[in-house]
């Protein structure tokens, strides 16, 4: 019993984990989407929309893009279920791209009034102790397939040569 509660709590934290690695990739991509497009004026303009919003408001304006596309992933899973696989998985998955996208560019938008709300700011605490918790619980795991990949693909391969690369770049502050 013991060992398939500690499976559970594994699964649970690996789940946590790659949504909060997804996050992670998507922020600075879209740092990087914003920054290449013209759009500095909207965001101003967006900036100065959310301050003037109540802070239940601010909490809609997160939700809204995941709210806006839902009847784009179902309409991917309806060509999906009437065996239009590719092009339902697939609009399900731009979909749910976007959302991630204009989730993360609205949330960074939004963070500064949300945390002057006292149990918001509790919650994303709460949301990073739980991050640092669920990277503790998978670190064993998370070294053995970092050792895998230096066994099959080699420490000069082209694929880690490129990640890397990549990694780095988006780590740099724009």
């Amino acid at each position: 019993m013991r060992a398939l509660k500690r499976a559970f709590w594994f699964l649970i934290a690996l789940i946590f984990l790659i949504e909060a690695w997804l996050w992670d990739l998507v922020q600075p991509l879209v740092r990087r989407i914003v920054a290449l497009l013209p759009l500095e004026r909207a965001r101003r303009a967006l900036e100065r929309l959310i301050a003037w919003l109540p802070h239940w408001a601010t909490l809609a304006v997160i939700a809204l893009p995941d709210v806006l596309l839902i009847p784009t992933k179902l309409a991917g899973l309806w060509l999906s279920a009437h065996g239009q696989v590719i092009a339902g998985m697939t609009l399900f998955l731009v979909a749910k791209a976007l959302g991630i996208v204009l989730t993360v560019f609205l949330f960074e938008l939004c963070r500064p009034k949300l945390m002057e709300l006292q149990w918001f700011a509790a919650v994303y605490g709460w949301f990073v102790a739980v991050r640092a918790w669920a990277r503790q619980q998978t670190e064993p795991a998370r070294r053995l397939v970092a050792e895998w990949k230096l066994r099959v693909l080699g420490e000069r391969s082209a694929f880690l040569r490129m990640a890397s690369a990549l990694r780095r770049k988006m780590r740099r502050p724009s």
